[in-house]
């Protein structure tokens, strides 16, 4: 993902998936074939952490929780 934008936010760089910097096409295939050379292990691992933390970070109710959070910030300004 790039280091730019709403995957910023939810991609861990290395433990859910990696970040590139905007426009860096080297860096980005680097990171593919990184990936690729990686075992199935290693790539099930990266999967498994992605999900849970998809799970965990932008479930329903957390979404609802940082809206209102935001929300509750314009208003009571």
């Amino acid at each position: 993902a790039s280091r730019s934008g709403g995957l910023a936010e939810t991609t861990v760089d290395g433990v859910t998936g990696f970040l590139h910097e905007p426009g860096d096409v080297q860096q980005l295939a680097d990171q593919i074939v990184a990936y690729e050379q990686m075992s199935a292990e290693q790539r099930q691992q990266i999967g498994g952490a992605a999900r849970a933390r998809v799970l965990t970070e932008a479930s329903p109710e957390k979404w609802k929780q940082s809206f209102t959070k935001i929300v509750d910030g314009v208003i009571n300004k």
